[in-house]
């Protein structure tokens, strides 16, 4: 079996296998209630998360790169999946949490530009924390969010996932700095 094929079949059998738990858990308990559309959203993310996981990590060489792709792909899937699931920004459900989703827009961009490399996937993370900054004046400016645990929820939340894209922007610098971070890798 290919590269691909393997790196194809442990994104599918660990979605499933996490798919698994949300829908044994409905079985026991009435807390866990999932639709058929809230399976096919965890779905989308899961395979979305582990294949940008497999594809950055396929890519670099160090192991520190590696703890930064595992760090890039679960922030974008923890920002996303707490975005659809309750809303970051005021209430679950309003057409205004999308805004959180700009960093992860950004992030792609920027880790398409980067050209792979250690100094580009740093820079592409830094400035996904920086996007993620952006949003509080947006936030504010733009919707109702004061009257629901803003500030400092908002504040808090943001301030933790600038942390964490910061941080993989760390590692991948120090992935390029320690060697070559696409060590034999395509």
């Amino acid at each position: 079996m290919s590269e691909v094929g393997k790196a194809a079949l442990r994104v599918g059998l660990g979605t499933a296998a996490l798919l698994c738990l949300p829908a044994l858990a409905m079985r026991y308990t009435e807390e866990v209630r999932w639709s058929g559309g809230d399976f096919l959203a965890a779905a989308i993310l899961l395979l979305s998360a582990g294949a940008a996981f497999e594809w950055l990590a396929n890519r670099v060489g160090a192991t520190v790169g590696r703890a930064a792709a595992v760090l890039t792909a679960g922030t974008a899937l923890l920002l996303v999946w707490s975005t659809l699931a309750v809303g970051l920004i005021g209430a679950e459900g309003q057409a205004y949490n999308l805004w959180i989703l700009l960093p992860v827009a950004g992030l792609a961009g920027g880790v398409f530009v980067s050209g792979r490399q250690g100094a580009g996937l740093a820079r592409a993370l830094w400035a996904t924390a920086g996007l993620q900054l952006a949003v509080l004046p947006i936030a504010w400016i733009t919707t109702s969010a004061r009257s629901i645990g803003w500030p400092a929820d908002l504040l808090s939340t943001t301030a933790f996932f600038c942390l964490l894209w910061t941080l993989a922007g760390w590692l991948y610098h120090r992935a390029g700095k320690t060697g070559n971070l696409l060590a034999g890798r395509n």
